[in-house]
């Protein structure tokens, strides 16, 4: 099929796999009541998290049976907390047309190491033939590719009555494509993208039935990128794993609560959490 390009141009067309430019009209007006030098776990630190959450539900018309969390670790974090949470229960297919899907593809393939995994692939300018993803399995894959400029069309593609989840990186999508949740049972994004924010912290989206798989699902243990990071920069290395934990269990809209993790079996120089009430203990 021909390509042709598009009639009508973005008017400011300033984006890129990094962050984007703001909102025209932004000043630093915008940060007069920022909370800096303030800790999160602060009265006006959960007021501003919830209010955050709250306008993403209300701006993205997001339905109320799913949840919202704010995450460490942009959008790769809440991408990876997913993958380490949700997938191995079944068959995994994971879709990739440009270097972000090419991620989750060494991810779950290389550190997760699932067995039955089915990686359908594409060049960059194109799509993988959306006809042949069994929903069966979960299915992995990136609403717009960030890098490559190429998105799904719709979700007409996925099931209502599917089997597998639906795992989505819509990092470069929402607040810029209409989303149809009813298809997603995940969705990720950070800030930096489509609203000009900075890159620090992700969103994760998830359905509220989700819950009943983890009470039945036991993760699997993994060293994702970012411990690989930290293994390159201490000396010696640290060969004991992160465990995921904890990871949907709140039942609270305030991204604070929304996930634990906890270093087993060994020490750590860096631990990365999200706040909760009480500590997680390894077994």
């Amino acid at each position: 099929m021909a390509n042709t390009m598009p009639a009508m141009r973005p008017a400011v067309p300033h984006f890129s796999s990094g962050p984007c430019a703001k909102r025209p009209g932004w000043s630093l007006q915008a940060l007069t009541d920022a909370v800096l030098g303030r800790s999160h776990r602060s009265k006006i630190g959960k007021a501003k998290l919830k209010r955050a959450i709250d306008l993403t539900r209300d701006v993205l018309e997001v339905p109320a049976d799913y949840r919202i969390g704010i995450v460490p670790a942009s959008d790769t974090g809440a991408v990876e907390m997913a993958l380490w949470s949700l997938l191995g229960a079944r068959p995994v297919t994971m879709m990739a047309w440009e270097s972000f899907g090419e991620g989750w593809v060494t991810d779950v393939a290389k550190q997760l190491k699932l067995k039955d995994v089915t990686v359908l692939k594409a060049g960059y300018g194109q799509l993988p033939d959306l006809s042949k993803v069994d929903f069966s399995t979960d299915v992995v894959f990136t609403w717009n590719g960030t890098t490559s400029g190429v998105r799904v069309p719709n979700a007409d593609w996925i099931p209502a009555d599917r089997q597998g989840l639906t795992i989505c990186d819509a990092t470069s999508a929402c607040f810029a494509q209409t989303l149809d949740f009813a298809k997603l049972d995940v969705v990720t994004f950070s800030w930096q993208k489509a609203l000009g924010g900075e890159g620090a912290h992700g969103m994760l989206i998830r359905r509220v039935r989700l819950l009943d798989l983890l009470k039945r699902w036991a993760p699997p243990i993994v060293i994702d990128r970012h411990r690989r990071i930290i293994d390159e920069m201490i000396d010696p290395p640290i060969e004991q794993p992160i465990r995921p934990r904890r990871f949907f269990q709140s039942s609270n809209d305030v991204g604070h609560a929304f996930l634990t993790f906890d270093v087993c079996n060994g020490p750590v120089p860096v631990r990365t959490s999200v706040t909760s009430s009480a500590a997680t203990s390894c077994p």
